[in-house]
């Protein structure tokens, strides 16, 4: 099958899925860890990190097992939510980790605004740090840093991606020097109000919650940070860029470039028209589970 006709059948699927309307996720009630299940009350706490889960737990584990910190567990906690497809990851419950998982109709149906935002509009933290599970965090506390500031975003100075060949040597050796290992490349932070907050940044959940959360209109992956971003700079709201954690991501496979293209030339025609939209997003039904369909 050539390029030219996997990305014309790319394009339909997607604006087929577009017109149609929102329907409600399959919550299938016989299955493990159904969020219908899920007890919120563990995460009032004063910090939740949060990472959407799509097939990624060898990815995760590691970052789960490179974590430290000092700070006693009773005040933080992971929240991991599987995105549509189930994995058991009870037996990473010794990092202080809760999940659920979000399950769907097909296997197929992937809205990561909405499963971020079905979190916000329930998660009983005061401050939320989102991660993705394949974002490896390195410095001296992985949690003072964020509870240092409050009624602030607070992000990474610098982030890195590694190679393959990277990755599989953290994975085969364990933690080690991130300054030492091959980078594809190494970015530093100028713009606080820049995107790449899902490689691991700090929200006020009241502020997440007063702008609608991120927009669910934006599918698949790609664009919906950059949208939440200009609204948060919009209302002028304090970003600390801290030099006390560094962000590392992880290799894995991905689309092919003829899809991420297609996918970013869809977004940002998107995201091109919803800069004259007002800041606050979505429907009264934002967070409820609802995706565009």
């Amino acid at each position: 099958m050539s390029n030219r006709i996997r990305r014309e059948q790319l394009i339909s699927k997607i604006r087929a899925l577009r017109s149609k309307k929102r329907g409600q996720v399959s919550i299938h009630t016989s299955a493990p860890n159904n969020a219908d299940d899920f007890d919120w009350s563990v995460t009032d706490r004063e910090l939740v990190i949060f990472i959407p889960n799509y097939k990624r737990k060898k990815l995760l584990e590691f970052t789960l097992r490179s974590f430290r910190t000092m700070v006693p567990r009773d005040r933080w906690c992971f929240l991991i939510v599987n995105d549509g497809v189930h994995e058991d990851l009870s037996d990473l419950k010794k990092y202080n980790l809760h999940y659920f998982t979000l399950y769907r109709r097909t296997k197929d149906e992937r809205n990561g605004a909405a499963v971020r935002n079905y979190v916000i509009k329930r998660v009983m933290s005061k401050n939320i740090f989102t991660r993705d599970p394949e974002i490896a965090i390195s410095g001296d506390d992985h949690v003072l840093p964020l509870m240092d500031n409050t009624n602030v975003i607070v992000r990474s100075r610098t982030f890195s991606v590694l190679t393959k060949d990277s990755t599989n040597k953290l994975l085969t050796d364990g933690p080690t020097d991130m300054s030492q290992l091959e980078l594809i490349r190494y970015l530093h932070v100028r713009n606080q109000y820049c995107n790449c907050i899902h490689a691991g940044s700090l929200f006020p959940v009241s502020l997440l919650r007063r702008i609608g959360g991120y927009d669910e209109e934006f599918l698949r992956h790609g664009s919906e940070d950059k949208d939440l971003m200009i609204r948060i700079r919009r209302l002028s709201y304090p970003v600390v860029v801290s030099e006390r954690y560094s962000c590392h991501h992880l290799w894995h496979p991905v689309h092919s470039v003829v899809v991420k293209q297609d996918l970013a030339r869809l977004n940002n025609r998107l995201l091109k028209r919803k800069l004259s939209e007002p800041i606050l997003r979505n429907d009264e039904n934002w967070g409820s589970g609802l995706l565009w369909m």
